[in-house]
């Protein structure tokens, strides 16, 4: 199947913004237009992701020319737990229901409302579940639906960010660590497959934290033979930089450029460009 010639737009739903790119697709693939709506966070009793569908809607609204959109959304909006394989579950629903029971272990009855994607794996490895607040969802497809922008796929950004980098995690285990504003998300691979995954809040300093981020995530894995190995995107920051510190192996993982699109001027579109439908 030849591959649509469509423009694709990358939209990306943040706490303080939404970050719109689209590609012009063809011969010359190219950023043609970028733009970002800044807004003041959600105030106390609404949902956290309230003013992030209004400002979709203010971005959409502007666009004229059609295109296919992936919808990346921040980790502050997303959930995340490593699902253990289970040679006892035999349907789909039995699986379904153990993911669920797996997020209200760790979160709660107030996971019971929201929308559940698992991650395609081998049989008998650990796979990793996202958890979105399925009004979120309904929002956005509403909001997509009534302008010429499609929407084709809802990605979380760990998993958007990991397929994007993936080739970088294929040897072994390694910690993946994505940076956002107040936000980190760190997700450990251990021979190759799943075996935890945390967001915490961080400050803005996120140099100095790192270091003891590292070695406190280390003795909660429970692992004597933790991986050393840490792959680390500061979208934001794209000249991020950390003192090594005992044995600790940092990678900064850094986008490519490409025409319309630099890693080091457009920065702040960064989120937008590791993913695609």
């Amino acid at each position: 199947m030849l591959p649509s010639l469509r423009d694709q737009a990358r939209v990306v739903l943040c706490p303080d913004r939404v970050v719109f790119v689209r590609l012009r697709r063809g011969l010359r693939p190219h950023v043609e237009d970028k733009e970002i709506v800044m807004f003041a966070p959600a105030e106390a009793g609404e949902p956290a992701w309230g003013p992030a569908l209004a400002a979709l809607k203010e971005v959409l609204d502007g666009q004229q020319k059609s295109a296919d959109a992936l919808l990346i959304l921040s980790n502050h909006f997303v959930r995340y737990v490593v699902v253990p394989w289970s040679n006892e579950l035999v349907s789909e629903a039995e699986q379904s229901a153990f993911v669920r029971h797996r997020f209200t272990q760790v979160y709660g009855e107030l996971s019971r409302d929201w929308a559940i994607v698992v991650s395609n794996g081998s049989s008998g490895v650990p796979r990793m579940a996202s958890a979105i607040d399925q009004p979120l969802l309904d929002a956005a497809r509403g909001v997509f639906a009534t302008s010429k922008i499609r929407l084709r796929s809802v990605q979380p950004y760990l998993m958007s960010a990991f397929n994007h980098w993936r080739h970088e995690l294929k040897n072994g285990g390694a910690w993946f660590l994505l940076a956002e504003s107040d936000r980190l998300c760190l997700a450990l691979l251990h021979h190759g497959q799943w075996h935890s995954v945390r967001t915490r809040h961080i400050g803005p300093m996120l140099s100095a934290e790192l270091p003891l981020i590292l070695d406190q995530e280390r003795l909660l894995s429970g692992l004597p033979d933790a991986p050393s190995k840490v792959l680390l995107h500061v979208p934001d920051d794209p000249v991020f930089t950390l003192a090594p510190r005992g044995d600790w192996a940092t990678q900064h993982l850094k986008l490519e450029s490409r025409a319309g699109f630099s890693p080091y001027m457009d920065a702040a579109y960064a989120m937008a460009m590791s993913g695609d439908i």
